[in-house]
Protein backbone atom coordinates (compact mmCIF):
# COMPACT_ATOMS: atom_id res chain seq x y z
CA UNK A 1 0.00 0.00 0.00
CA UNK A 2 1.43 3.38 -0.96
CA UNK A 3 2.22 6.07 1.57
CA UNK A 4 -0.36 8.40 0.00
CA UNK A 5 -3.09 5.78 0.43
CA UNK A 6 -2.02 5.16 4.04
CA UNK A 7 -2.14 8.89 4.81
CA UNK A 8 -5.56 9.13 3.16
CA UNK A 9 -6.91 6.21 5.20
CA UNK A 10 -5.53 7.76 8.38
CA UNK A 11 -7.11 11.15 7.63
CA UNK A 12 -10.48 9.61 6.75
CA UNK A 13 -10.35 7.57 9.95
CA UNK A 14 -9.57 10.65 12.05
CA UNK A 15 -12.36 12.69 10.47
CA UNK A 16 -14.85 9.82 10.76
CA UNK A 17 -13.98 9.24 14.42
CA UNK A 18 -15.11 12.71 15.51
CA UNK A 19 -18.85 12.04 15.04
CA UNK A 20 -18.40 8.39 16.02
CA UNK A 21 -16.67 9.28 19.30
CA UNK A 22 -19.27 11.98 20.06
CA UNK A 23 -22.07 9.47 19.48
CA UNK A 24 -20.35 6.81 21.57
CA UNK A 25 -19.87 9.37 24.36
CA UNK A 26 -23.55 10.32 24.39
CA UNK A 27 -25.10 6.90 23.83
CA UNK A 28 -22.76 4.66 25.81
CA UNK A 29 -21.04 7.07 28.23
CA UNK A 30 -24.29 8.72 29.27
CA UNK A 31 -26.25 5.47 28.89
CA UNK A 32 -25.15 2.01 29.93
CA UNK A 33 -21.68 3.14 31.07
CA UNK A 34 -22.97 6.05 33.17
CA UNK A 35 -22.01 4.41 36.50
CA UNK A 36 -18.37 4.45 35.34
CA UNK A 37 -18.47 7.64 33.24
CA UNK A 38 -20.19 9.74 35.93
CA UNK A 39 -16.88 10.29 37.74
CA UNK A 40 -15.67 12.26 34.71
CA UNK A 41 -18.36 14.89 35.36
CA UNK A 42 -17.74 15.29 39.09
CA UNK A 43 -14.76 17.62 38.84
CA UNK A 44 -11.15 17.05 39.84
CA UNK A 45 -10.64 14.26 42.34
CA UNK A 46 -6.89 14.50 42.70
CA UNK A 47 -6.24 10.96 41.56
CA UNK A 48 -7.54 8.11 39.46
CA UNK A 49 -11.26 7.97 38.78
CA UNK A 50 -13.55 5.20 37.52
CA UNK A 51 -13.81 6.84 34.07
CA UNK A 52 -10.06 6.31 33.52
CA UNK A 53 -10.85 2.77 32.39
CA UNK A 54 -12.56 4.07 29.22
CA UNK A 55 -9.46 5.63 27.56
CA UNK A 56 -7.43 2.63 28.75
CA UNK A 57 -9.75 0.28 26.86
CA UNK A 58 -9.59 2.55 23.82
CA UNK A 59 -5.80 2.48 23.98
CA UNK A 60 -5.80 -1.32 24.16
CA UNK A 61 -7.97 -1.53 21.04
CA UNK A 62 -5.65 0.86 19.19
CA UNK A 63 -2.56 -1.08 20.30
CA UNK A 64 -4.18 -4.31 19.14
CA UNK A 65 -4.94 -2.77 15.73
CA UNK A 66 -1.34 -1.55 15.37
CA UNK A 67 0.01 -4.93 16.44
CA UNK A 68 -2.11 -6.94 14.04
CA UNK A 69 -1.23 -4.54 11.21
CA UNK A 70 2.50 -4.70 11.92
CA UNK A 71 2.80 -8.44 12.45
CA UNK A 72 0.40 -9.69 9.77
CA UNK A 73 1.02 -8.35 6.27
CA UNK A 74 -2.56 -9.06 5.21
CA UNK A 75 -3.76 -6.46 7.71
CA UNK A 76 -1.34 -3.56 7.13
CA UNK A 77 -4.38 -1.41 6.35
CA UNK A 78 -5.13 -1.45 10.11
CA UNK A 79 -2.06 0.70 10.84
CA UNK A 80 -3.37 3.97 9.33
CA UNK A 81 -6.85 3.27 10.71
CA UNK A 82 -5.40 2.82 14.20
CA UNK A 83 -3.48 6.08 13.81
CA UNK A 84 -6.61 7.90 12.67
CA UNK A 85 -8.79 6.42 15.40
CA UNK A 86 -6.21 7.48 17.97
CA UNK A 87 -6.40 11.19 17.07
CA UNK A 88 -9.81 11.89 18.68
CA UNK A 89 -8.87 9.70 21.64
CA UNK A 90 -5.74 11.76 22.28
CA UNK A 91 -7.68 15.00 21.87
CA UNK A 92 -10.35 13.87 24.32
CA UNK A 93 -7.94 12.48 26.89
CA UNK A 94 -5.15 15.08 26.67
CA UNK A 95 -6.74 18.22 25.28
CA UNK A 96 -10.12 18.84 26.85
CA UNK A 97 -9.64 18.25 30.53
CA UNK A 98 -12.71 17.60 32.65
CA UNK A 99 -16.26 18.61 31.87
CA UNK A 100 -18.50 19.54 34.74
CA UNK A 101 -22.20 18.76 34.86
CA UNK A 102 -22.99 22.47 34.44
CA UNK A 103 -21.47 22.42 30.95
CA UNK A 104 -23.38 19.38 29.61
Amino acid sequence: MSTVVQIGIGLVSAVAMEPVSATIHRVIGHGVAWPVHRSHHCGPVGGPEANDIIPAVSALVTIAMFSVGVFNTRFTWLIPIAAGVNVPTCRLVCGNGRTTTSSI
